[in-house]
């Protein structure tokens, strides 16, 4: 028998079920390990799902085979063929009709959310200028730039003008970094992300600012000494016109309502059912 992980009324979690939703949770957020917190908000949305699938169930919201067929035919394409789908299930111990019935059950929900929650709420025309207009700062874009550099101590001014000679004679940027760098960001070829004015120190800041992108620069002298910087992208400072945010922002306050409505349904469904976890074994998936 497997292993009771979380039981929801008469309805029981599994272990192996959890482990699988696990590693899709992993795969979702590129995470290779996971923390208490993330192995509860993951049980979490598994009870959550529960609930709110039997809720549909006892609606009567009825899925049809050929959604299920097609759902997993697709599912097959992604993976590449047949053969590869049927490891997929052999790898993680999952018996073909357990799988149509969790694809069953993930299309029951999600016609469910829609009919119940995402076709029944409306949001006006009206209600998003007026969130527009109130919220101005939220839709600025202040001016970054993308940068990567390479750090030399203060006193290896001659060593960052070699290695600039390198760059210019056709060497990678990002493995000179990795070699040359004094500065953690060298193990990532040097990449600093995207920062706006203000995060660097002045001089850093002036020579990104102004430098043209792609072409590398310096070596520019601050208090850490001196740095080759190379800046890969610009973004301008712009104010978004309503037009230009309208779709995006319509579709974003509706879920924001839809998701509170479908939360507090759920904790009404909480509160009518008798939920457990085993916190030992869930304790036990943290790494």
């Amino acid at each position: 028998m497997e292993g009771k992980l979380i039981s929801i009324n008469d309805f029981i979690i599994s272990e192996k079920e959890f482990d699988i939703a696990l590693v899709e949770f992993k795969n979702q957020t590129k995470s290779a390990k996971v923390n208490m917190g993330q192995l509860q908000y993951l049980a979490d949305q598994l009870i959550d799902a529960k609930l709110l699938l039997d809720e549909a169930v006892r609606s009567n919201f009825i899925v049809a085979e050929t959604d299920v067929d097609n759902t997993i035919a697709n599912i097959v394409k992604q993976l590449g063929s047949e053969e590869n789908f049927e490891k997929y299930l052999s790898h993680h111990n999952i018996d073909l009709e357990n799988f149509k019935n969790k694809i069953k059950g993930n299309i029951t929900l999600s016609k469910f959310i829609q009919a119940n929650y995402i076709d029944k709420i409306n949001v006006s025309e009206e209600d998003v200028m007026k969130y527009y207009k109130s919220n101005p700062d939220k839709f600025k874009v202040q001016a970054q730039v993308k940068a990567s550099h390479i750090l030399f101590n203060k006193t290896d001014l001659a060593a960052a003008e070699s290695v600039k000679e390198m760059i210019d004679n056709g060497e990678n940027f990002a493995e000179l970094a990795k070699e040359h760098s004094q500065c953690p960001s060298g193990q990532n070829g040097g990449d600093l992300g995207y920062f706006g004015k203000g995060q660097m120190v002045k001089e850093f800041e002036e020579a990104s600012f102004e430098a043209e992108v792609n072409k590398v620069v310096g070596p520019v002298k601050t208090q850490f000494g001196y740095h080759l910087i190379l800046v890969t992208d610009k973004i301008k400072h712009k104010n978004y016109e309503y037009d230009e945010v309208r779709e995006n922002l319509t579709k974003e306050m509706k879920n924001q309502i839809v998701n509170h409505h479908i939360k507090k349904k759920v904790d009404e469904l909480r509160k009518q059912s008798k939920i457990a976890i085993d916190m030992i074994v869930l304790n036990s998936k943290a790494n």
